[in-house]
């Protein structure tokens, strides 16, 4: 018997080239996807109408990448920046008029400078659907020789209200990424390039570094200030972090 559902799947796992990439399953609907870039996921098969988040407008994004100057890191093709997001909060709930059945960004979320409040802000973008979250895993990427963020660190930035990156938060980038074309450059002298970072805040750094230990322990404090439950989580070895949090 033709099963529409199952070859609907089987397409979009053919489209992602990611079994352990359920984004296409848990995102239906009205949805936002944040900081696409050159590269919007396209694997929605039960969207009906997607708008893209960013920092920055298209050409400002066109302008940073090619100020980066650093070959075939980024393809050449931006996605049009639909709603944008202002510094310092950078928050998706101010911006829009009116709330949505999903939220879905992939490497996004390590760079925001308070991602508790990130996560928060999120929730509340979605009436009844998912926040859907790509993040990297440390272990598996040019963070691999960085500590761990310290969740109680972001907790109190949260309850702070800080939005803004520190000096020492800049440096352990530079200094503590393996291989990285952009931070290779200042490994000898990494305190003007950490100050450029912070000044500009192009939104590509990974600040943050997680594993699927201290994003649990991330969440379960977003928990105790919104109600949700976790629908998915995937933490395959060599593989991002998935998460997909239900709001009902």
């Amino acid at each position: 018997m033709f099963n529409l559902k199952e070859k609907r799947r089987q397409l979009a796992r053919k489209l992602i080239g990611n079994r352990f990439d359920l984004a296409y399953y848990y995102c239906s609907g009205k949805g936002i996807e944040i900081g696409a870039m050159s590269s919007p996921y396209k694997g929605f098969s039960s969207a009906t109408s997607i708008k893209y988040a960013d920092i920055f407008s298209s050409s400002e994004l066109r302008d940073i990448i090619s100020s980066l100057n650093v070959d075939g890191m980024y393809a050449k093709d931006i996605v049009n920046t639909d709603i944008l997001l202002k510094a310092p909060k950078y928050s998706l709930f101010d911006a829009i008029t009116e709330q949505v059945n999903f939220v879905y960004s992939s490497n996004v979320f390590e760079h925001h400078p308070n991602p508790i409040f990130c996560l928060i802000d999120q929730l509340k973008c979605v009436d009844t659907g998912v926040v859907y979250l790509v993040i990297p895993n440390k272990n598996y990427t040019y963070d691999r020789h960085r500590a761990l963020t310290n969740i109680n660190k972001l907790i109190e930035k949260y309850e702070k209200n800080v939005f803004s990156h520190s000096i020492d938060e800049a440096m352990d980038v530079i200094v503590g990424t393996d291989k990285h074309p952009i931070y290779d450059l200042y490994k000898t002298n990494p305190e003007k390039y950490s100050r450029d970072m912070i000044e500009k805040k192009e939104g590509i750094h990974h600040y943050y570094t997680y594993d699927l230990s201290n994003m649990l322990t991330l969440i379960d404090y977003v928990g105790q200030k919104v109600e949700f439950k976790i629908s998915y989580i995937s933490a395959e070895d060599s593989c991002d972090l998935h998460f997909a949090l239900r709001k009902s």
